[in-house]
């Protein structure tokens, strides 16, 4: 069976709008689940652990963060966070730190930069990114 180019190019168009619609890109105004993500304290690192948790894409989880903030149940999101521990990992490029970030770390830490963005990497790792980010306040300046 042969397909069409229209069909295909029909399939493609809505893949994007999908994609767009999920991701919050394009003319569309965000949803309020993609806002109150982005407007919380939840980072990269979180939403990959919620996707894996509920077998979705990250962009996918950050909806599923943001709808689980609207509705007060922050909790719940933490507990599937903190379920992936030992199952998910994130590098230096997922906390959404700065390279100050580190450079105040490595004070705080008594390391050099590289070796406190491995130590942040790690933690968020194990905590995620708001945990994290809850620990480490005072080092971070984020009191």
């Amino acid at each position: 069976m042969q397909t069409s180019s229209r069909y295909v190019r029909r399939m493609i168009f809505a893949s994007a709008a999908a994609v767009t619609s999920v991701l919050g890109f394009g003319a569309h105004a965000q949803s309020p689940e993609l806002e109150a993500y982005a407007q919380s304290k939840y980072g990269f690192c979180d939403a990959k652990k919620i996707a894996a948790v509920w077998k979705k894409g990250v962009g996918e989880a950050k909806a599923v963060i943001g709808a689980k903030i609207l509705g007060n149940l922050q909790d719940l999101a933490d507990a599937d966070i903190a379920s992936t521990k030992d199952t998910v990992s994130c590098d230096w490029d997922d906390t959404g730190l700065t390279f100050d970030d580190a450079m105040k770390l490595a004070a705080y830490w008594g390391r050099d930069s590289i070796e406190a963005k491995q130590k942040a990497a790690q933690m968020t790792s194990e905590l995620g990114n708001k945990k994290f980010l809850e620990v480490m306040a005072d080092a971070l300046g984020r009191t």
